[in-house]
């Protein structure tokens, strides 16, 4: 995996990690609504995307519909897709982009 990071500023995404396939082309930890947030650029299997990850324990409460509006808001994008796999974060993804 190749990745231009930047230190990550508190533990929260301190287990942070990508998958083996994908390549994390950016990665920026800031806020979003008062959100401790990983911002992140990648590509997988030929589709170059972004995702929001929010840390789980603070965003248990929220409803997908209410993270994905949240996403569709502040980036003016129409897709996004959830995953609540991992234990410990929330994926948002939107901006696709076939790159094959």
């Amino acid at each position: 995996m190749k990745t231009k990071s930047m230190e990550i500023q508190n533990d929260k995404f301190s287990n942070l990690k990508a998958d083996a396939d994908t390549q994390i082309l950016l990665r920026h930890q800031t806020s979003l609504k008062g959100y401790d947030v990983m911002i992140e650029s990648w590509v997988w299997d030929g589709i170059a995307g972004q995702s929001v990850i929010f840390y789980n324990r603070d965003v248990e409460n929220f409803s997908d519909d209410e993270l994905i509006n949240l996403i569709k808001e502040h980036y003016k994008t129409v897709t996004v897709t959830i995953s609540r796999a991992s234990t410990d974060y929330v994926f948002l993804n939107f901006n696709f982009m076939v790159t094959i």
